[in-house]
Protein backbone atom coordinates (compact mmCIF):
# COMPACT_ATOMS: atom_id res chain seq x y z
CA UNK A 1 0.00 0.00 0.00
CA UNK A 2 1.17 3.27 -0.78
CA UNK A 3 2.03 5.85 1.44
CA UNK A 4 0.03 9.48 0.84
CA UNK A 5 1.50 13.13 1.80
CA UNK A 6 -0.79 14.98 3.59
CA UNK A 7 -0.71 17.62 0.90
CA UNK A 8 0.93 17.66 -2.56
CA UNK A 9 2.46 21.39 -4.38
CA UNK A 10 1.75 22.33 -8.14
CA UNK A 11 2.34 25.18 -9.91
CA UNK A 12 -0.19 27.45 -11.78
CA UNK A 13 0.54 29.90 -14.08
CA UNK A 14 -1.93 33.06 -13.67
CA UNK A 15 -3.04 35.02 -16.19
CA UNK A 16 -1.12 38.26 -15.40
CA UNK A 17 1.82 35.56 -16.29
CA UNK A 18 2.76 34.93 -12.37
CA UNK A 19 3.92 31.80 -11.15
CA UNK A 20 1.58 30.44 -7.58
CA UNK A 21 2.03 27.15 -5.82
CA UNK A 22 -1.23 25.81 -4.82
CA UNK A 23 -1.69 22.47 -2.98
CA UNK A 24 -4.16 19.86 -2.56
CA UNK A 25 -4.86 17.81 0.81
CA UNK A 26 -7.55 15.14 1.78
CA UNK A 27 -10.07 15.73 4.08
CA UNK A 28 -11.00 13.71 7.22
CA UNK A 29 -13.05 10.92 5.38
CA UNK A 30 -10.41 10.67 2.79
CA UNK A 31 -11.70 12.22 -0.21
CA UNK A 32 -9.53 14.78 -1.90
CA UNK A 33 -9.97 18.35 -1.96
CA UNK A 34 -9.82 20.85 -4.72
CA UNK A 35 -6.56 22.90 -4.85
CA UNK A 36 -5.81 26.05 -2.57
CA UNK A 37 -3.54 28.94 -3.14
CA UNK A 38 -0.48 29.07 -0.66
CA UNK A 39 0.00 32.51 -2.15
CA UNK A 40 3.30 32.06 -3.12
CA UNK A 41 5.81 31.95 -5.68
CA UNK A 42 8.54 29.61 -5.21
CA UNK A 43 8.39 25.80 -4.42
CA UNK A 44 9.97 26.12 -1.23
CA UNK A 45 7.83 28.96 0.36
CA UNK A 46 4.40 27.19 -0.38
CA UNK A 47 5.98 23.96 1.96
CA UNK A 48 6.84 26.61 4.79
CA UNK A 49 3.21 27.99 4.15
CA UNK A 50 1.86 24.16 3.96
CA UNK A 51 3.69 23.21 7.12
CA UNK A 52 2.60 26.13 9.02
CA UNK A 53 -1.24 25.66 8.25
CA UNK A 54 -0.62 21.87 9.49
CA UNK A 55 0.84 23.38 12.45
CA UNK A 56 -2.29 25.64 12.99
CA UNK A 57 -4.58 22.57 11.81
CA UNK A 58 -6.10 24.67 9.15
CA UNK A 59 -4.41 23.11 6.08
CA UNK A 60 -7.94 21.39 5.63
CA UNK A 61 -10.07 24.74 4.94
CA UNK A 62 -13.19 24.88 7.26
CA UNK A 63 -15.50 24.90 4.46
CA UNK A 64 -14.02 21.73 3.59
CA UNK A 65 -14.32 20.20 7.10
CA UNK A 66 -17.12 17.28 6.84
CA UNK A 67 -18.26 15.01 10.02
CA UNK A 68 -16.14 11.95 10.35
CA UNK A 69 -18.07 8.92 9.46
CA UNK A 70 -17.36 6.18 11.84
CA UNK A 71 -16.60 2.41 10.71
CA UNK A 72 -19.49 -0.16 11.55
CA UNK A 73 -17.37 -0.81 14.74
CA UNK A 74 -17.69 2.32 16.00
CA UNK A 75 -20.99 2.60 15.44
CA UNK A 76 -22.01 -0.67 16.96
CA UNK A 77 -20.19 0.19 20.18
CA UNK A 78 -22.91 0.02 22.92
CA UNK A 79 -25.32 -1.08 20.26
CA UNK A 80 -26.41 -4.23 22.17
CA UNK A 81 -25.46 -2.50 25.72
CA UNK A 82 -28.56 -3.77 28.28
CA UNK A 83 -28.02 -0.22 30.06
CA UNK A 84 -26.81 1.87 27.51
CA UNK A 85 -27.54 1.23 24.09
CA UNK A 86 -29.96 4.02 22.43
CA UNK A 87 -31.94 0.83 20.30
CA UNK A 88 -32.61 -1.42 23.26
CA UNK A 89 -33.67 1.78 25.66
CA UNK A 90 -36.70 3.01 22.97
CA UNK A 91 -37.56 -1.05 22.72
CA UNK A 92 -37.73 -1.64 26.70
CA UNK A 93 -39.93 1.65 26.38
CA UNK A 94 -42.16 -0.37 23.78
CA UNK A 95 -42.19 -3.81 24.85
CA UNK A 96 -40.13 -6.10 27.61
CA UNK A 97 -36.91 -6.96 26.26
CA UNK A 98 -34.60 -9.57 28.37
CA UNK A 99 -30.88 -9.29 28.91
CA UNK A 100 -30.83 -12.78 26.73
CA UNK A 101 -32.14 -10.72 23.80
CA UNK A 102 -29.00 -8.15 24.24
CA UNK A 103 -26.63 -10.50 24.75
CA UNK A 104 -27.63 -12.41 21.79
CA UNK A 105 -27.79 -9.38 19.68
CA UNK A 106 -23.86 -8.66 20.79
CA UNK A 107 -23.09 -11.92 20.06
CA UNK A 108 -24.52 -12.08 16.32
CA UNK A 109 -23.16 -8.37 15.95
CA UNK A 110 -19.27 -9.58 17.22
CA UNK A 111 -19.57 -13.04 15.12
CA UNK A 112 -21.95 -12.26 12.00
CA UNK A 113 -21.10 -8.68 11.19
CA UNK A 114 -17.55 -7.26 12.64
CA UNK A 115 -15.74 -9.59 10.57
CA UNK A 116 -17.20 -8.43 7.25
CA UNK A 117 -18.35 -4.74 7.58
CA UNK A 118 -16.71 -3.46 11.31
CA UNK A 119 -13.43 -1.81 9.42
CA UNK A 120 -15.48 -0.09 6.91
CA UNK A 121 -17.08 3.44 7.00
CA UNK A 122 -20.86 3.86 7.28
CA UNK A 123 -20.89 5.28 3.92
CA UNK A 124 -19.10 3.17 2.33
CA UNK A 125 -21.21 0.20 2.74
CA UNK A 126 -23.74 -0.19 -0.32
CA UNK A 127 -26.90 -2.17 -0.28
CA UNK A 128 -25.14 -4.95 -2.57
CA UNK A 129 -22.71 -5.77 -0.13
CA UNK A 130 -25.46 -6.17 2.62
CA UNK A 131 -27.45 -8.21 0.34
CA UNK A 132 -24.24 -10.32 -0.87
CA UNK A 133 -23.63 -10.99 2.56
CA UNK A 134 -27.14 -11.89 3.29
CA UNK A 135 -27.59 -14.38 0.52
CA UNK A 136 -23.81 -15.95 1.41
CA UNK A 137 -25.60 -16.07 5.02
CA UNK A 138 -28.52 -17.87 4.58
CA UNK A 139 -26.82 -20.04 2.33
CA UNK A 140 -24.64 -21.26 5.06
CA UNK A 141 -26.25 -20.72 8.43
CA UNK A 142 -29.33 -19.96 9.76
CA UNK A 143 -30.82 -18.86 13.04
CA UNK A 144 -33.02 -20.58 15.28
CA UNK A 145 -35.73 -19.42 17.13
CA UNK A 146 -33.57 -20.13 20.69
CA UNK A 147 -30.96 -17.73 19.16
CA UNK A 148 -28.07 -20.66 17.99
CA UNK A 149 -26.29 -20.97 15.01
CA UNK A 150 -27.07 -24.22 13.17
CA UNK A 151 -25.55 -25.17 9.87
CA UNK A 152 -27.38 -26.64 7.39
Amino acid sequence: MRIREVYSLYRRRLPSGETVYYYRTYDENGKRLCGHSTGQSTKTRANEYCRRLIREERLIPEKNRRIVIPTFREYSVDFWDYEKGEYLQEQKGRRPISRSYATQGLYNLETHLLPVFGDKKLNAITFDEINTWLVHFCDKTYLSNDGKTAVH
